[in-house]
């Protein structure tokens, strides 16, 4: 009989302890990182160019003519960068002559900004001229360019250098991030673009792109002359080797 009572003692108090093991909690404790977002860097470039002018028109353009041409490049991405630009030129037939058409920059001591109006494209002509073949054709004010030989102004210069074919963009002030062109006396070194620093962000290009009177002949009627202007950047920790299968590309 005891030896029953133990025995269903024992039951009775498995059955309160598993009983009171459903009833028990624990201390718990939950907490979530905020999510992590990454924004890819940039490499970009905006550009425009304008011929526009009360003077001229790109249907009819004449022996003899000197047409203003204004270019304006940005660099608008957050990435260190270099830039570089290449300009060149062809008739549609390829058989006529092109050394017919000849560049020129503005090296006058106007400001950009007081020659030619973005907004409106209108070029304001400096007092003492009576129109823009007179300009011109002032040395004073304009200088022989020939973009793929590296000739030209000294102020056109100071913002770009050239080398094989590139005018690379000589502005940047990130002396700790360099590439150099070419040996000896040839070399040139760039500096990248910081774009916490720099401001590289309306360069302007004022030139004029001239039809030579006594080199065109009937030859040239109705033919269709193209210009191509190309800008480049990349980013600057991968320029190394100036490898330009991912280059961001503008042409205009």
């Amino acid at each position: 009989m005891k030896k029953r009572l133990a025995i269903s003692m024992f039951v009775i108090l498995f059955v309160a302890a598993a009983m009171g093991g459903a009833t028990m909690a624990w201390f718990s404790d939950q907490v979530t990182v905020e999510p992590n977002v990454f924004t890819a860097g940039t490499v970009e470039l905006d550009a425009f160019d304008s011929w526009e002018s009360d003077d001229f028109s790109v249907d009819t353009w004449n022996p003899g003519d000197c047409t203003p041409k204004f270019i304006d490049i940005s660099y608008i991405g957050n990435k260190r960068a270099f830039m570089r630009m290449q300009i060149t030129g062809e008739w549609d037939d390829e058989e006529l002559d092109g050394d017919n058409v000849s560049w020129k920059t503005y090296v006058g001591e106007s400001d950009y900004g007081d020659l030619y109006d973005g907004d409106t494209g209108e070029w304001n002509i400096p007092d003492g001229y009576d129109d823009l073949s007179a300009w011109f054709n002032d040395d004073s004010e304009w200088e022989a360019l020939v973009w793929d030989d590296g000739i030209g102004s000294h102020d056109f210069s100071d913002e770009w250098v050239y080398y094989d074919g590139w005018w690379y963009y000589a502005q940047g002030s990130d002396s700790d991030t360099t590439i150099t062109k070419g040996e000896g006396e040839d070399a040139i070194t760039i500096n990248a673009i910081d774009p916490d620093v720099d401001d590289v962000e309306g360069i302007n290009i004022i030139g004029a792109v001239c039809l030579d009177g006594a080199g065109t002949g009937n030859e040239y009627q109705g033919k269709l002359y193209t210009i191509n202007a190309n800008f480049e950047a990349i980013q600057a920790s991968h320029a190394g080797e100036w490898v330009w299968d991912e280059v961001i590309e503008q042409n205009h």
